[in-house]
């Protein structure tokens, strides 16, 4: 399946890169980026592995995928993936829900 990137998972994944690299340097940042990409080949070619999100059903088929600490959160449609946010699961779970659902709400078709 085709993977689409939203603005939202562009900005989270970015978020997560710039801070890999302030702490650990630019090495590491593209070793953490490499991984994050093929697991998400992995995603395209098994979309669904992750959990079903029953608490977002009325926006779809909602899932989440956990890598390492990062939970990746995703909607199947039809032939396409849209990623919806790639969060790091060390951050405050409050800011998680409230940006997919302020997210979910602007994009459901």
């Amino acid at each position: 399946m085709e993977v689409i990137w939203s603005k939202l998972s562009i900005d989270s994944v970015d978020s997560i890169i710039t801070y890999v690299e302030r702490h650990f340097g630019n090495k590491t940042a593209a070793k953490v980026y490499r991984k994050i990409i093929s697991f998400l080949l992995s995603l395209s070619h098994t979309p669904r592995m992750g959990t079903v999100m029953p608490q977002f059903s009325q926006f779809g088929e909602i899932r989440r995928a956990v890598f390492k600490q990062n939970h990746i959160y995703y909607r199947i449609m039809d032939s396409q993936i849209e990623l919806i946010i790639i969060w790091d699961g060390r951050q405050d779970p409050s800011r998680l829900y409230d940006m997919l659902i302020d997210y979910l709400t602007k994009n459901y078709e």
